[in-house]
């Protein structure tokens, strides 16, 4: 942790690893969706990663954030703040956190029936990205009482039921599809069982 003893080498290297990470963020204007509205705080404002992959990435760093345990420490790093818009720097772990979930609401394909994530915002599901988002968004939830759209849950469970073959394997981008056999995107579609609560 980066609140650690200091006589601990790890306190300053999760200290500025937690540092680097918020410079890789940006934030961008977020606006309701086909399936609803993804502004849960109202701020119009969506945080992602600065570069591409931005949903196979944004799940493990909103999970590296929670696991700092700290989700009212303050970022002394990335965007500054300008007019409107809060930016990154000098707001506090959580709200960071919060707006990475309302930018995935926001991504997720706008179909409700193939409510999942890809690489960039609104592509067709795949499961290999689709995992990373949940871990995300389950870290988020649970560890830290952010709010995700109850839509979002229900357009990721139709997902899975169409990404699933009855023996139970999932596919990558549709049942039946592996790029590696069942052994990856099974527990891809595990995962975000666990977050739709099945």
């Amino acid at each position: 942790l980066e609140t650690g003893p200091a006589t601990n080498p790890y306190t300053e290297t999760v200290g500025r690893g937690l540092r680097r990470l918020f410079e890789t963020l940006t934030t961008r204007t977020i606006i309701p969706q086909a399936l609803g509205n993804p502004d849960t705080n109202g701020n119009g404002i969506g945080v992602v990663l600065n570069q591409s992959y931005q949903y196979y990435q944004g799940g493990m760093i909103m999970d590296a954030i929670v696991a700092s345990g700290t989700p009212d420490a303050v970022t002394a790093t990335g965007v500054v703040p300008s007019g409107a818009n809060p930016g990154i720097r000098g707001r506090t772990y959580r709200a960071i956190v919060q707006d990475m979930v309302d930018d995935h609401a926001w991504a997720q394909y706008d179909d409700v029936r193939y409510g999942g994530w890809r690489y960039s915002a609104n592509d067709f599901p795949d499961n290999s990205a689709c995992q990373w988002a949940a871990i995300g968004l389950i870290a988020a939830e649970r560890s830290w009482g952010c709010t995700i759209p109850s839509w979002v849950k229900t357009a990721n469970t139709n997902w899975l039921a169409y990404s699933q073959v009855p023996a139970g394997p999932f596919g990558y981008t549709a049942p039946g599809s592996y790029a590696w056999g069942p052994y990856a995107s099974t527990p891809s579609g595990l995962v975000q069982m666990a977050l739709v609560g099945l």
